[in-house]
């Protein structure tokens, strides 16, 4: 992969560091030549406690 682009992809996650909700878990992105599209997950407390499980989000951090 060109370096520029590998910088671009580092750029976003950081920005996805910065700027993301506390209960943002995933981001997939899309991108051919006709379309680009994101789809971001969100995981609340209450549901990772209905499901028994824990999970941390883009940041890193325990969603408590």
């Amino acid at each position: 992969m060109h370096p520029e682009i590998q910088k671009r992809i580092e750029e976003l996650r950081s920005a996805l560091y910065v700027y993301s909700d506390d209960t943002t878990v995933s981001l997939r992105l899309f991108i051919n030549y006709q379309e680009v599209s994101a789809e971001v997950e969100m995981r609340t407390p209450e549901q990772l406690k209905a499901s028994g499980c824990s999970m941390r989000n883009l940041k890193g951090k325990w969603i408590a």
